[in-house]
């Protein structure tokens, strides 16, 4: 994307392309140690599965090989329709029985069904991934990233030393 907009803006203002183009290429290369983390942390994982309390990092967890176990729960969240008894009592088991890695809960969207599975799983010792759908106030994409998947990373490493 940083190249394309590069493109686009040096096409705008051909007298400055090779500063569009310097500026692209720092920026990717700022997101090497993101990529490097990412990369680490896919080798970790082996098709477990998560809950999420809405699908906000749906394609990070795809990408690493996470399986959602509770599609039609973040459905709901996703469309702000009720839950299912089922689609609360799967998730309520799924944290009470350790069949998932760890809760995602989109930090800046709660609800008392969402707030209460939280709580659970920290009762029972899930790991909960706090992720946001939206940058957080004074951070950049990178940062904002860095520290979403620097979470994981711990809850990788808690759970390396407890298997």
């Amino acid at each position: 994307l940083a190249n394309a907009l590069a493109d686009k803006f040096a096409k705008q203002d051909p007298s400055k392309k090779a500063i569009f183009k310097a500026n692209a290429k720092k920026y990717i290369a700022s997101l090497d140690n993101l990529n490097a983390l990412i990369q680490k942390l896919k080798q970790n994982v082996h098709d477990q599965k998560v809950d999420v309390s809405e699908p906000v990092f749906g394609y990070a967890l795809d990408y690493l090989g996470y399986k959602v176990n509770n599609t039609h729960f973040a459905q709901a969240t996703e469309e702000g329709t009720d839950y299912s008894a089922k689609d609360i009592n799967g998730v309520q088991d799924d944290i009470k029985e350790k069949k998932i890695a760890f809760f995602v809960n989109n930090s800046q969207a709660s609800s008392k069904i969402v707030d209460s599975l939280v709580k659970l799983a920290k009762q029972h010792d899930v790991p909960v991934l706090n992720v946001s759908e939206t940058l957080p106030k004074g951070k950049n994409y990178r940062t904002w990233m860095t520290s979403q998947y620097q979470q994981l990373e711990k809850i990788q490493a808690k759970a390396d030393k407890t298997n």
